[in-house]
């Protein structure tokens, strides 16, 4: 009896084991959440089966004359026929925990550093952040966000030099991972590295998995397109852009900023209407609306449009940007310079706010001030070339031929001619 109540206690431990098991699964996780560990728990060992009863050959016959006695006390085998003696079942081993290979410790304890690295970063312990990081790479050669996070952290100490060498590392090991590329672009035109910007963005539109990410690198090569006045590129981008999903409003007031570049005027008030007609309030589409009407003429218009965007987004600098201009075009220069005034304080930190606000001084004619904001620019951006651009043409039309030579020289430099 008591046998029986221990195989039934056995039978009920093991399916409550098994079942354990089997409803102990890990959710998903994305391959960029380091410290998570990926590897699927072990399931519990399914108890050994039991050794099948051996039945042994019939015993021979013995001769009547000598019968076999056998007691319960004292059994009496039965002879073996000839050949190879019987196996006995060995016991089934005891299943023990599972160790973690070598590899798997070290993979562990990769994201876990990687994960303390994230942190400090957060933290802006950034020293700290590559330090942990280069250990995390050295135990997981194959880890990228390892060498990701050492970018990162180059990149915030202002060491964008640096960084290149880690991101590379990341992009070799995570070729589809489409922040990677995002932040080597960057990072390369922080250096002033046009060219090799455009062929990671590039790269990054054919290569990387999702969507979201190829918009992004596709924005990043319109915005260097535009910002260096290659109008031809930065259309056929969007033409594409277009075709493939017509229903995104930001790629009309894109194609219409820079049909405005062209200027092509009606085309470009055509496209910022239809990003309108698609996502009523878009900011973008309005302050490119109202920057064709004040070209066209109209400043009265633009302010009518700028009005709702102005209350929906009052601290947005480039409204006030665009509402300054408005209101200089329109005759009240004085409200127009304090718009301006405000723009660059608010955008203290964005060099198109300054260099935008420079050149609508430019425009009013307050030289010196648009001088003094161009020179924040500069170093703001110290890579940039086009504050010096700028204010070699300013310098020019003053008459002041040796600063524009400077500038001039400078802006050469930055441009690697």
């Amino acid at each position: 009896m008591s046998k029986k109540i221990g195989i039934i206690i056995l039978f009920f431990i093991f399916t409550l084991l098994y079942s354990y098991a089997a409803s102990d699964e890990n959710p998903p996780s994305s391959p960029w959440s380091p410290g998570v560990n990926m590897e699927p728990a072990p399931s519990a060992p399914a108890p050994a089966p039991a050794p099948e009863p051996s039945q042994p050959a019939p015993a021979p016959q013995p001769a009547p004359s000598q019968p076999a006695q056998a007691t319960p006390e004292q059994h009496v085998p039965a002879p073996q026929p000839a050949g190879p003696p019987p196996t006995t079942a060995a016991p089934a081993p005891q299943a023990t925990p599972e160790q973690p290979a070598p590899a798997d410790e070290n993979a562990n304890k990769a994201k876990e550093l990687v994960a303390a690295g994230i942190g400090f970063i957060g933290n802006k312990r950034f020293n700290d952040a590559i330090k942990v990081c280069g250990e995390a790479e050295k135990l997981d050669p194959t880890l990228a966000q390892a060498p990701f996070c050492i970018g990162m952290a180059y990149r915030f100490l202002g060491k964008s030099a640096d960084a290149i060498a880690p991101y590379e590392r990341a992009k070799k090991l995570k070729p589809d991972e489409g922040n990677i590329y995002i932040q080597l672009a960057e990072t390369y035109l922080d250096i002033g590295n046009r060219a090799k910007a455009i062929e990671i963005y590039r790269e990054a539109i054919k290569l990387v998995k999702k969507d979201t990410d190829r918009d992004k690198a596709r924005d990043g090569l319109i915005g260097i397109f535009i910002d260096d006045g290659n109008w031809n590129d930065a259309m056929a981008l969007l033409e594409e852009a277009i075709k493939a999903n017509p229903l995104i409003a930001k790629r009309y007031t894109q194609r219409g900023n820079v049909y405005a570049e062209m200027g092509k005027y009606a085309e470009a008030m055509a496209d910022y209407n239809k990003a309108l007609d698609l996502l009523p309030g878009d900011v973008g589409a309005i302050m490119g609306l109202a920057r064709v009407q004040i070209l066209t003429g109209k400043p009265q218009d633009a302010l009518k449009t700028l009005e709702p965007a102005l209350k929906k987004y009052p601290n947005d600098p480039a409204v006030h940007l665009v509402n300054g201009k408005a209101l200089i075009s329109s005759g009240k220069h004085k409200e127009g310079i304090a718009e301006i005034e405000l723009a660059v304080k608010k955008g203290a930190k964005r060099l198109s706010i300054l260099m935008g606000a420079a050149q609508a001084l430019i425009e009013a004619k307050d030289n010196d001030r648009a001088i003094e904001i161009l020179k924040q620019a500069a170093q703001l951006s110290p890579k940039s070339p086009k504050p010096h651009e700028i204010l070699a043409n300013l310098y020019d039309g003053m008459g002041k031929k040796e600063e524009a030579a400077v500038e001039r020289a400078k802006a050469k430099e930055l441009s690697g001619q």
